[in-house]
C-alpha cells in the first residue's frame, strides 16, 4: 500500500521533472551552440543586447528592432538589423 502512494506522487510530479530536465539540457546546448559569425565564420556569436522600439513612419506607428552580438572567436561586434549585419565600433 506504501507504494502506490510513492507512484501516484511520481505520476503527478512527472511533468514538472520532465519539464526541469529539458529547461537543465536547454541551457546547456544554449551554453555551447553558438552562431557563425559574419566575419570570420566560426561559431561564436553571443547575443549582448537587444532593443525593440515603437518609431513613427509616415505618422504611424511601426515595431522596430536592434539586436547586438559580440564574436567570442575574433573580436568583432555586430549589430542586427531588419535582418542586416553591420560592424559596431564601441568606445573603451
Amino acid at each position: 500500500m506504501d507504494m502506490r502512494w510513492v507512484y501516484a506522487v511520481l505520476l503527478v510530479l512527472s511533468p514538472g521533472i520532465l519539464y526541469g530536465i529539458a529547461l537543465l539540457v536547454a541551457a546547456i546546448v544554449s551554453a555551447y551552440y553558438r552562431r557563425p559569425c559574419p566575419a570570420c565564420g566560426k561559431r561564436g556569436l553571443k547575443w549582448v543586447n537587444g532593443l525593440r522600439a515603437t518609431v513613427l513612419i509616415n505618422g504611424r506607428r511601426s515595431a522596430d528592432y536592434w539586436d547586438y552580438y559580440d564574436c567570442e572567436r575574433c573580436g568583432v561586434h555586430f549589430k542586427l538589423h531588419h535582418g542586416e549585419w553591420s560592424i559596431e565600433e564601441r568606445a573603451a
